[in-house]
């Protein structure tokens, strides 16, 4: 992996990861459109903002409705 952190711009030899935008947790695929690269700081401070606030927030993006928050299909696209 070569290319640099997408949010800080550094690359560290050791501590590169891929990152998915819409974790696999919450239905995110491996797809290349779903993926970006970070250094292993920004990757683990962007973990962070992937709670239940994050996908209410995301929830009230228009046209970017996920199912209930309460079920286990959770992040899955409507």
């Amino acid at each position: 992996m070569t290319e640099d952190c997408e949010i800080c711009g550094q690359h560290y030899p050791n501590a590169m990861h891929y990152h998915h935008l819409i974790p696999k947790r919450y239905g995110g695929s491996n797809d290349d459109d779903n993926l970006i690269v970070l250094c292993a700081n920004c990757h683990s401070a962007i973990e962070q903002i992937y709670d239940r606030s994050f996908w209410e927030a995301a929830n009230s993006i228009p046209d970017h409705k996920f199912k209930d928050l309460d079920s286990d299909n959770i992040g899955r696209p409507e």
